[in-house]
């Protein structure tokens, strides 16, 4: 399995300005296995059983992390119509997030771990992504998929730029 480093970031002050909540913000955070086929299988025989290690990638994450009731889409047995394929799951992590405008106006994003500090202190000042008084689970948007797949979504006809 192959987790690569993430493209982008998102920033606070546009998820305020876009009227979104934060509870309402499951990618906060987001990690994508690529499962990657065996080279001694032949190439049909591989993708197959790449495949079924993303359900198998799946099982383990959820044994890590608790996924998020009515959160998880699978692409991989009912492909887009793009033929986009993925198994997409929210997971809810140990800790707590908190929103502050304290230090920058953008927002701040603050990971309190689990136990040692159950509430979020959101002392800042009006202004920016401020979100006084709201905190709650820190949730990842877990992706999971074959490289053949991931090489689709990038840069084949699945890719977001394609139809974008």
């Amino acid at each position: 399995v192959c987790i690569p480093y993430p493209q982008k970031l998102l920033q606070l002050g546009d998820m305020s300005k876009g009227g979104r909540r934060r509870a309402e913000v499951f990618d906060l955070l987001g990690m994508r296995a690529v499962v990657q086929p065996s080279p001694h299988l032949p190439p049909d025989e591989a993708e197959a059983a790449a495949k079924r290690a993303c359900y198998v990638v799946q099982e383990v994450a959820a044994n890590l992390w608790r996924p998020l009731p009515d959160r998880t889409k699978d692409y991989i047995a009912c492909p887009k119509g793009n033929g986009y394929q993925s198994i997409h799951a929210t997971m809810v992590l140990p800790g707590v997030i908190s929103l502050s405008s304290e230090d920058d106006e953008a927002g701040e994003v603050a990971a309190v771990a689990a136990g040692l500090n159950g509430s979020s202190s959101n002392s800042g000042s009006s202004g920016g992504a401020s979100m006084e008084g709201e905190g709650g689970p820190l949730c990842m948007e877990l992706q999971i998929r074959t490289l053949e797949m991931d090489r689709a979504a990038e840069s084949g006809a699945a890719s977001h730029g394609v139809y974008k």
